[in-house]
């Protein structure tokens, strides 16, 4: 509607102009081989004063006692599959609509629970939904984040932050290493390569695992399709894309290995 009121823009750092955002570029580009860059984190109003407590972390392995595990997004695909393979360990975990990591009381939310370790799987995934609404992908994939990291940090925890490979373009045949620049081209890619810079400007223990199209446990493209092809009539798919399907449970023991191993 014409002259109806914006929504403030969402101040993130890197971040391009507008025009940039329609035409679906996005930095960095391969010229910036180092993804590290100097600190432009904004901390809230009131700061967090002093030195952060960085206790020691031991592995679940060469521990006593169960570990208090955080995680986010507990009700979805992977937040599922992550609370029922922690089966042994103290498990927290957070959603919507009792929780939203956009709201910035999460930090009490965490000093409350006090974790050892957050696992940071909650976001908005609709890779469609965001490019009709950059500015929520932003929202919630990095300002969400960003929120969840200074938690992690003010308390300790280690944060196990779950990415994408949407943050690579996919224009190469060979499989991308971790070391890769990362060059998003869509919104979804956009937002949560912005949440992974966070965690790596603001935490100082930290893990970023990019994974790609979920499926298990629940209704996904997989079980979609399985269910459509035994329906009558024809069969209509994208076939602009290729990818490596990702079993939940596996990539979720896959995380509590990583955690272990300290």
């Amino acid at each position: 509607m014409s002259g109806a009121k914006q929504e403030p823009r969402v101040d993130l750092p890197g971040r391009p102009p507008y025009g940039m955002m329609e035409h679906r570029e996005y930095p960095p580009g391969p010229e910036q081989p180092s993804r590290r860059g100097p600190a432009r984190i904004r901390i809230p109003p009131g700061g967090i004063l002093g030195p952060f407590p960085i206790a020691p972390f031991v592995s679940p392995a060469n521990r006593r006692s169960a570990m208090r595990v955080l995680v986010t997004g507990v009700r979805g695909q992977l937040g599922s599959a992550l609370e029922k393979a922690l089966a042994g360990q103290e498990v927290l975990g957070l959603d919507l609509p009792e929780h939203d990591i956009t709201d910035p009381a999460l930090g009490k939310t965490l000093r409350a629970l006090s974790p050892e370790v957050v696992i940071h799987t909650a976001g908005y995934t609709d890779v469609d939904g965001c490019a009709r609404d950059p500015e929520r992908a932003l929202r919630i994939n990095a300002l969400g984040t960003q929120n969840v990291a200074l938690a992690c940090q003010e308390i300790g925890a280690v944060l196990l932050y779950v990415s994408t490979n949407e943050v690579f373009p996919g224009d190469r045949t060979e499989p991308y290493l971790e070391y890769d620049p990362p060059r998003p081209i869509n919104p979804y890619g956009y937002s949560k390569w912005v949440g992974e810079r966070y965690v790596e400007q603001i935490c100082s223990r930290f893990y970023i695992v990019r994974t790609s199209w979920l499926f298990g446990g629940r209704r996904s493209f997989v079980t979609k399709i399985l269910a459509r092809s035994q329906e009558p009539g024809e069969l209509a798919v994208v076939d602009d894309e290729f990818g490596c399907p990702t079993y939940a449970p596996d990539l979720a023991e896959a995380l509590i290995r990583l955690i272990e191993s300290g």
